[in-house]
């Protein structure tokens, strides 16, 4: 899927191993309070986060993904090569709506996106401001969605 966004390919905690072509290491988990923002990387928003969202039994992006009696979706519901050793949940930094005590996670485990408190501990990846883009460059740990 085309979103003209830079990704890190590791959430947080997580490095990426060039040999083995793979995320490696532990995700860090973070509270609301602790999530790592810098002038050049930031927490996504749902709709951005969304887009990582990959159906298998749909072969659609950015959806969330529906199973039937015959026809599963391989979970995590991301391009596992793309983004190896994912875990199940990533933050976003959009409040939900109706209590804004809670925010959008998206869980890869299901395909779908969820709200939850603050104070929950979950893993984040990050994305690069736009601005930064230029002044970024491309190594095999980022990933150009363009």
């Amino acid at each position: 899927m085309v979103t003209g966004l830079r990704w890190k390919r590791c959430v947080e905690g997580m490095v990426w191993d060039k040999e083995t072509c793979a995320c490696v290491g532990e995700p860090r988990e973070f509270s609301w309070e602790e999530l790592p923002i810098s002038s050049e990387w930031r927490v996504p928003t749902l709709e951005e986060a969304k887009t990582l969202l990959y159906c298998s039994n749909t072969k659609e992006w950015g959806k969330t993904c529906k199973a039937s009696s015959n026809n599963y979706f391989q979970n995590p519901t991301i391009d596992q090569e793309t983004f190896p050793n994912t875990p199940d949940w990533m933050w976003t930094v959009t409040e939900y709506e109706f209590n804004p005590e809670y925010v959008w996670f998206i869980g890869f485990y299901g395909g779908g996106a969820y709200y939850g408190p603050r104070e929950d501990s979950v893993p984040v990846r990050l994305v690069v401001f736009s601005e930064a883009i230029s002044r970024h460059r491309l190594l095999p740990e980022y990933l150009d969605r363009q």
